[in-house]
């Protein structure tokens, strides 16, 4: 529950980190912000996209690189999506990989594609 995911957050030191603002990141971040929680966004181009994010947030949320996301927060959501035959949770992984350990590390991101109106078809367990 969202008590539940709060209560955790707000034992650890630091804020929340977002690799990635679009859709997804932004909002769960707004939706944590809004509670309280500290947040810090992280862009690909160096953190301009994530400053101007944090800034339409307010409450002290903050914007930076992907590097500064990921030396300041213990917990990261990676939100970033998946274009096609590339991969780029791996590839973030994979550049960050020195900077993530003892990190909880998220991933909310799926590869449903919202053009898709009609659910997979059931697969036997």
């Amino acid at each position: 529950s969202m008590a539940t995911l709060l209560a955790t957050i707000a034992g650890l030191d630091g804020p929340v980190g977002f690799i990635g603002c679009g859709r997804l990141g932004y909002a769960l971040a707004y939706v944590l912000a809004r509670a309280g929680v500290p947040v810090f966004l992280g862009s690909r181009d160096g953190g301009a996209k994530a400053k101007a994010c944090a800034q339409r947030l307010g409450g002290g949320a903050r914007g930076g690189s992907y590097a500064h996301v990921v030396e300041a927060c213990t917990v990261l959501y990676v939100c970033l999506a998946n274009p096609g035959q590339s991969d780029p949770v791996c590839a973030f992984l994979d550049q960050h990989r020195s900077g993530l350990s003892r990190k909880i590390i998220m991933d909310p991101t799926n590869p449903y594609s919202y053009a898709r109106l009609a659910p997979p078809p059931p697969h036997d367990s």
